[in-house]
């Protein structure tokens, strides 16, 4: 895959991208209904008199055992259920240096196209935040037009610049609270900062969806032996030696934030290249939705 070095270089990588995940988002949201969002941010309506066809594990047998026909028989009794709707979700996309590495651009593309359209489908709100230089807050007027939005900064040279904390992203969220919070970042953060952002974002009981990208070349090394000198595109700060020693630091840091993640965030997934974003579409699908609904899981 080509690398990109430019905003026009960007923009073709972002659009490729779109396309791609807008295809996968309308075939899996066509014809969408009630009867196939069921166990999956259920919210209890109502109750009504069982009709042939209805899915008999949403029967209320204690309901049903005290309710009796004029002759004497059992009433069945079942249990009516929605979808949740109107949810109000934050998604904080990390627009800076070190996220325009590769694949990287293509992964940030894929991933809000797809959770874009998905909110869409649930009829639920979105408020997006871009990380660059400082964090700033955009409300789209639907949520499947974020990747456009997102796409339009990056064309016109404004991404993948600056360095911006998950600290700042915190003290820009201090206002949200019991609110879903899906953040697109990667690891070039401390310990310390993910940790901070993570155990705040818990204190305000916001639900956290960490969508991690990485580009295989990042952990995995080009050579078994030589040198390498590796310069940080947010700080400058360059780090010298041998490769086989370089990338045990870069997998230690990286096993480090991982397993953070995974303790701390409400739901977390790690995106490898273009081809495991690919692969963990669904994935990506599950743990919107499970975030939004307060249920715990990882997903390798």
């Amino acid at each position: 895959m080509a690398v990109a070095t430019s905003s026009n270089d960007y923009c073709k990588v972002f659009r490729s991208s779109i396309r791609l995940a807008r295809a996968f988002a309308e075939s899996l949201y066509t014809g969408l209904s009630r009867s196939r969002e069921k166990g999956l941010g259920l919210e209890y309506v109502d109750f009504r008199n069982y009709v042939y066809g209805d899915d008999i594990r949403h029967v209320d047998w204690r309901l049903s055992a005290r309710s009796l026909t004029p002759e004497g028989d059992i009433r069945l009794i079942v249990k009516v259920f929605q979808a949740e709707r109107m949810i109000d979700t934050v998604l904080a996309v990390d627009l800076t240096a070190s996220m325009g590495f590769k694949s990287k651009p293509w992964i940030i593309a894929y991933t809000t196209t797809i959770l874009g359209f998905l909110a869409e489908s649930l009829e639920d709100k979105v408020t997006l935040v871009l990380l660059g230089d400082k964090p700033r807050i955009i409300k789209p007027s639907s949520p499947k037009t974020v990747p456009a939005i997102i796409e339009t900064v990056v064309c016109r040279g404004a991404a993948f610049k600056g360095e911006t904390s998950l600290g700042d992203l915190a003290i820009t969220l201090r206002s949200t609270h019991h609110r879903p919070v899906v953040v697109v970042t990667d690891y070039a953060h401390t310990r310390k900062e993910l940790f901070g952002f993570l155990k705040s974002m818990r204190a305000r009981r916001n639900r956290v969806y960490t969508i991690v990208a990485v580009d295989p070349y990042e952990v995995e090394p080009p050579l078994d032996n030589g040198v390498l000198r590796l310069v940080s595109p947010e700080t400058g700060r360059s780090i010298h030696g041998k490769i086989s020693v370089i990338y045990d630091e870069i997998n230690k840091h990286v096993r480090e934030l991982r397993t953070i993640a995974r303790l701390y965030s409400t739901q977390f997934i790690e995106l490898r290249g273009r081809e495991g974003s690919i692969i963990q579409r669904y994935r990506i699908v599950r743990g919107y939705l499970h975030v939004r609904s307060g249920l715990r899981h990882t997903f390798q």
